[in-house]
């Protein structure tokens, strides 16, 4: 629940904390650029808050925390019902899903511009709860889950088919069910989110009023336009995944020029630059047929890999390319293609492939390799340990003219690496 009723011991995944069950959102799969400190702060703040208030339990501790109904507007209220919780599940609950989605908006925005948003969900709540209530004459709420829902909104709108992590633990007790049973499970964003934001509406359509329902809907309420609103002024970089271009069927790939779907598919043009061998001057009629099936048997390999890199079957796709170039090293795809290709082993954490396409990126096409060097910056500097190779790579000379797109991210990825070797770490070696 977003800011749960006073007497109400429970929070946003009250329903998966039980005797019987447990879920535990433990990360993201999102692209992050910055560390969370906000959200590790927040956090903390938080359960020493929880302590101060007596752990939830003393109605006395707590009671100057709750944002009171009916008392007109009290900013002061709006913050320090925030920090408030009604007992330790509704804190772990909330601190949890804090955790997971604080993770990805702060991480791709940053601190300085996370806060302002926690806190501008946090007044929006509490001022509307305040005008709602009115005419209260009792009642009151806290918690931190009016920003988390807002967090969740905004992590709708950024990154709907990025996945959380869930750690999960089913408890069987009384009638012999069993010794507890932990696996792991991912979910999208978009489905967790729908999820919730579904059983909340269904909650409060069937009990309107001042309920938990509505307060988690109220903080969904303001996380929607500050997303909608980052996203459509640039202030944040969502790679084309966001929710308006996976609605449009425009996201990752399909929002790349020219990109063409399977079959439907030009080879001339996909594979325009394909250098495939011809023979020449060859009198025999039989070589120059089993040349003429072999060179046709290619043109429809590759026309294959083309089908798998635009539904998304990359690791295939790679595969098939390299058995491809055991036979003839000159077979190679065009860079649209090529770029496609890097952009899908990235985003499957598949990264020694993914740099290996990277690479080919940059020595095929060295006056367009912007991207490729970008991206290979920042696999080299998150993924290897290299700080070092990864500032090379992005202050080599065919790397000078970055389109403003890739500016801010190639800046981070600089200051990152130049932080590191401050600190002294070096580059790690490579091992085969």
């Amino acid at each position: 629940m977003l800011r749960a009723d006073a007497d109400v011991h429970s929070s946003i995944v009250s329903e998966c904390w039980t005797v019987r069950r447990m879920l535990f959102p433990t990360g993201t799969d999102a692209p992050i650029y910055h560390f969370p400190v906000a959200t590790i702060g927040l956090i903390a703040a938080n359960v020493v808050c929880f302590c101060i208030t007596g752990f939830g339990y003393n109605q006395g501790a707590i009671d100057p925390w709750i944002l009171h109904f009916g008392n007109g507007l009290n900013p002061a209220e709006w913050i320090t019902s925030s920090f408030a919780h009604a007992g330790l599940s509704h804190l772990v609950g909330n601190m949890l899903f804090l955790w997971c989605f604080g993770l990805v908006v702060e991480g791709k925005v940053g601190w300085k511009v996370f806060l302002p948003i926690y806190f501008g969900i946090v007044a929006f709540s509490g001022a509307v709860t305040d005008i709602v209530t009115l005419q209260h004459t009792q009642g009151g709420c806290l918690g931190a889950s009016d920003a988390i829902f807002g967090l969740m909104a905004i992590c709708l709108i950024w990154a709907p088919k990025n996945e959380i992590h869930f750690e999960a633990m089913f408890m069987g007790y009384g009638y012999g069910l069993g010794m507890p049973r932990a696996f792991s499970f991912d979910v999208t964003i978009l489905t967790l989110s729908l999820w919730y934001l579904g059983a909340n509406l269904v909650s409060f359509l069937f009990w309107p009023g001042m309920s938990t329902s509505f307060l988690h809907l109220l903080g969904s309420l303001a996380g929607f336009p500050i997303g909608i609103l980052m996203l459509k002024k640039g202030l944040v970089d969502c790679e084309n995944w966001d929710l308006f271009a996976v609605m449009k069927g425009t996201h990752g790939r399909f929002g790349e020029k020219d990109w063409a779907l399977g079959y439907h598919s030009s080879v001339g043009k996909t594979y325009d630059d394909t250098p495939i061998p011809l023979p020449i001057n060859d009198a025999d009629s039989d070589t120059k047929t089993r040349r003429k099936v072999d060179r046709s048997a290619r043109r429809a390999a590759l026309s294959e890999i083309n089908r798998m890199i635009d539904e998304g079957d990359v690791l295939t796709a790679a595969d098939e390319l390299f058995k491809l170039r055991i036979d003839d090293p000159t077979i190679c795809i065009g860079q649209e293609k090529t770029q496609q290709l890097a952009k899908g082993l990235l985003k499957a954490e598949a990264f020694d492939e993914a740099e290996f396409w990277l690479q080919e990126l940059i020595d095929r096409f060295p006056n367009d390799s912007a991207w490729a060097r970008v991206r290979m910056a920042q696999l080299l500097l998150i993924q290897r340990q290299q700080p070092r190779a990864s500032i090379a790579t992005l202050e080599h000379p065919d790397a000078a003219d970055l389109p403003e797109s890739l500016k801010p991210l190639a800046a981070k990825i600089i200051s990152t690496a130049r932080a590191q070797i401050r600190s002294g770490v070096v580059d790690a070696e490579v091992s085969w």
